[in-house]
Parts: structure tokens; C-alpha cells; sequence
């Protein structure tokens, strides 16, 4: 699941998800205009538990991957959920992505 963002995000602390899932971990992908390659991205990881939970992402705590370009929260431009890394069941659900 992945969407473009319009919204100016520079004045803005974090994202916050509502997600629900299978316990299972997933990556938050976030992707500025700096980034020029498909494979680069800001990410962190999260558990989508079995009840329905807001998870807080500050934007400091997220990691960049495969790039040396600074996170600007000004320039995001997609945000992304993947399963990613090993086989198993995905089974996650996002009803509502907020800036905070």
C-alpha cells in the first residue's frame, strides 16, 4: 500500500498510522524528492498488532536506506507500507494516516 502525498509535511513532527494486522512486522517506506533511485528510501518498521492501534512515527526516527541524502520532511512526497524481507501471511489494514 503507497500513496502520494500533496500536503507540505515541514511543519510537522511525525506520521501517525491507524493499523491493524496479524502481529506481524512491517516497513514504513518514505520517499522525498531527493531521492533519485527506486531503491532508496527513509523507513522504520512497525507491528501491526490484532486490534486496532495508532502507531506515532517521528520523523527523526526514521532510517535512511541506500541513500546519504538527510531526511526533509518539506520534500515528502509518498508514504508506503511493505512486507518485506522473509515468506509470510500479510494481513495488514491502514485506516487512517495523519501528520502530528
Amino acid at each position: 500500500m503507497a500513496f502520494d502525498l500533496a500536503e507540505d509535511a515541514g511543519g510537522w513532527t511525525g506520521l501517525e498510522l491507524d493499523v491493524y494486522g496479524n502481529d506481524e512486522r512491517y516497513d514504513l517506506r518514505l520517499r522525498t524528492t531527493r531521492l533519485t533511485r527506486a531503491w532508496q528510501s527513509f523507513r522504520t518498521e512497525f507491528v501491526a498488532t490484532a486490534a486496532w492501534t495508532t502507531i506515532k512515527v517521528p520523523f527523526d526516527a526514521l532510517e535512511a536506506y541506500r541513500t546519504d541524502a538527510s531526511f526533509d520532511a518539506s520534500e515528502l512526497r509518498r508514504v508506503g507500507v511493505v512486507a518485506v524481507g522473509r515468506e509470510f501471511a500479510v494481513d495488514v489494514a491502514v485506516s487512517g494516516v495523519r501528520l502530528y
